[in-house]
This record gives structure tokens, sequence and C-alpha cells, in this order.
């Protein structure tokens, strides 16, 4: 059975088995809505475990603390099951008192900002830069993660980037221009995996929007949750480890 090491460092905390010395590593970056993506993120490092890359799974320091409120928040209920359940926002933002550094990230998250990608890169590119410089790292990315995982695609380290689902528009907004304009110039290839009933876009992206020739499409048979078929699971999954091609 293999060991998770979790551990705290620079922008947030990271979870992987095995061995950081490997050249390799897959960082794998969950989407904000870490509740809906739980399942499929175990189902990502089943299907792309191997000899020749460490997976890590990376959340910034305000997802890390949204989990530790859940866990406090779910602990104490669980104690005192005479409170109500719908209490649970009110416990929230009492233990929330707790880690004022990030009130910033859950004010910007309240607000769907779009400043919270702004916050995301800033967690990102603290860890990046602890990185050994003779790594290769691959970023696999999830929803707006995605829209992080461009904006650092300069930083040395990283060789190539996965999206899968990426939010192209606002469902609620007209055209958010900075949400696609980091596609258009990105010089690192860049795999974007998206359903075609994605409500944040679906083929119709690739006659809407300019992108640089080092992005490419895969389209699946999904929507954002990305619930597909086996089939259609094990065809997405070859195609990521066809394009990060580890020799």
């Amino acid at each position: 059975m293999n060991v998770i090491t979790k551990r705290i460092v620079s922008g947030g905390t990271i979870q992987y088995t095995g061995s950081l010395d490997k050249k390799n590593i897959l960082l794998i970056l969950g989407r904000n809505n870490f509740l809906k993506d739980e399942e499929l993120i175990r189902s990502l490092v089943d299907a792309l475990t191997s000899e020749k890359m460490t997976i890590v799974c990376y959340e910034h320091v305000g997802v890390t603390t949204a989990k530790r409120i859940n866990l406090a928040c779910d602990q104490f209920l669980s104690r005192h099951k005479w409170i109500p359940i719908a209490s649970r926002n009110f416990l929230k933002m009492c233990l929330l008192v707790k880690y004022p550094k990030v009130w910033h990230y859950f004010y910007l998250a309240k607000m769907d900002s779009p400043k919270l990608v702004v916050f995301q890169v800033k967690q990102l590119r603290k860890y990046l830069s602890t990185v050994d410089a003779s790594k290769n790292v691959f970023l696999l990315s999830r929803s707006a993660s995605g829209r992080a995982a461009a904006l650092v695609a300069e930083e040395p380290v990283v060789k190539k980037i996965i999206c899968l689902g990426y939010p192209f528009k606002h469902l609620t907004a007209s055209d958010e221009q900075e949400r696609v304009r980091p596609l258009a110039t990105i010089s690192k290839p860049y795999l974007i995996v998206q359903g075609t009933q994605d409500v944040y876009g679906g083929r119709e992206v690739l006659d809407r929007y300019t992108f640089s020739p080092n992005v490419s499409f895969s389209f699946v048979d999904a929507d954002h949750d990305f619930l597909v078929s086996k089939v259609e699971w094990e065809r997405v999954m070859m195609e990521v480890r066809d394009f990060i091609a580890i020799s």
C-alpha cells in the first residue's frame, strides 16, 4: 500500500506518494469547488501513476483552510447533535476567525471576483519557486486552476500543461477576455480536454477565440463535472500520457 505524504509548503499544501527526488513531477491542481472533484482527483492519480514521475496534488492555502474549517465544523456538529445543520455556515464564519491571513481569499471567492485567480497564481508561484530547477513539472489542472496554470506557464520548471474543463466564459457575465487572453500567446504546450456539453464553453470556443499554436484540444462527451464513460475516460488518460510523453 502506498503511503501518502502530506506537507505544508510555501503557498499551500502538497500530497504525494513515493519520492520527490524523481526528475518528473505531475502537479495536479484541483478546482476551487474541491468537494465536487474528490473522486475525479483519485481517479487521475490511479490512472496516471508511473515509475517515471511523482504525482503531487497541490492545493493553495485558501483551499487548505477551507478543508480544515469543513472538517472542524463536521467534528463539532457530530459532538453536538442538538445543533441544527442549518447553522453550518455560521459555524464556518466563526472558525474562519482563526485564519486572518486568508480572509482576503474567502472574500474574493464569495464575491466570485476576477481577482480570485490572481490570488491563486500568487500562491502557485510561491510553490513553484521552491521546486528544484532540474525538475520537469507537468501541470494537470481542473476548471479555474487551468487559468492559473496558463499564467504560470513561463516558470522555467513548467514544461507542459493540461486542463480538464477550461472555464472560457462566465455563466452570467459577458465575455471576460482575461480568461482566454493567456491562451493566445502561451509558449508552452497546453492540452485542453473539454466537454462538448460544458456550460463554460464547448466546441464553439474554436471559432470564438484565438489560440496560440501551442494550444491543442480534445473533446469528450461530458459537462463541466467531467462525468464520462469508462471508454472515454481511458481514451482521455491515454491522450494525457501521450501528451506528457516521458521517455
